[in-house]
């Protein structure tokens, strides 16, 4: 009984740890979502800045030196906005990695405790 005990004991702890690499999977699918949103959210930014840059130069700047600084700041914009996607696009590989190992964690445990499960019951049937 205290082998039965002890499986059963086992397997609570292996399940528990299983339901918490569930949650900490769910919440990185979700903080990727998020990412991916921000990531698209800067593209579509970079994307309106571009267009109302180029509709500004067409149509408000009357010399060639103005023209420049506003090419310029455009410039510095889009290159701040293509900063902020790749960061966006890292962090959320990050994630998936973290992800990735969670889930290989949790196939670890999960197969852990069938093996802990099956010894014990062995072990239990021999006594």
């Amino acid at each position: 009984l205290a082998t039965a005990s002890e499986a059963e004991e086992a397997r609570a702890q292996a399940v528990a740890e299983v339901e918490e690499l569930r949650a900490e999977v769910a919440t990185l699918r979700e903080e990727c979502e998020d990412l991916r949103r921000e990531r698209n959210g800067a593209e579509r930014k970079l994307s309106r800045a571009l267009q109302t840059q180029e509709e500004d130069t067409e149509h408000l700047l009357a010399t060639a030196s103005e023209a420049e600084e506003a090419r310029a700041q455009a410039v510095a914009e889009v290159e701040e906005l293509r900063a902020e996607v790749a960061t966006l696009r890292e962090e959320c590989e990050d994630l998936r990695r973290e992800r990735n190992g969670a889930e290989r964690k949790l196939s670890r445990a999960l197969q852990t405790q069938e093996e802990d499960t099956e010894h014990l019951l062995a072990t239990a049937s021999e006594a």
